[in-house]
């Protein structure tokens, strides 16, 4: 399991989420599962959005294990 952190607007997730990604790929890794977010300080929590906290959590595997040749 991985886990990035984002701090700011939910809007903006897809950042993180894209360098997550690009991570996963400089490592020979692969996504097995979906990604999920937590939302640890928020609305309740934070006053204004570029203090809002989401944890991204996404379960990999090896790219090699996930290979399966024809």
């Amino acid at each position: 399991m991985i886990h990035r952190y984002h701090q700011g607007p939910y809007d903006e997730i897809i950042q993180t989420n894209h360098t997550l990604l690009t991570y996963l790929e400089q490592e020979q890794l692969v996504l097995d599962g979906d990604i999920y977010e937590e939302y640890l300080l928020h609305s309740i929590s934070a006053k204004e959005e570029k203090y809002y906290i989401t944890k991204n959590s996404v379960k990999v595997k090896s790219r090699k294990a996930s290979y399966q040749p024809l």
